[in-house]
């Protein structure tokens, strides 16, 4: 149960860091969490932005 606490808690801070760039609301920002999962599973923004194919380049 403690776990589970602790993972939302992990969402709701990556949320608000998602939400601090100009254009995302808490519904945008919530969408990418959901179709993202784990971003700690990405070990630099660059393999996020290959993976998403915003620029397919950095992979």
């Amino acid at each position: 149960m403690i776990n589970q606490h602790i993972e939302k808690q992990q969402k709701q801070d990556q949320l608000q860091i998602l939400m601090s760039i100009y254009g995302i609301s808490y519904k945008s920002g919530s969408a990418i969490l959901a179709e993202i999962g784990d971003v700690n599973v990405f070990p630099r923004p660059k393999s996020l932005v290959g993976w998403s194919g915003l620029a397919p380049a950095c992979l």
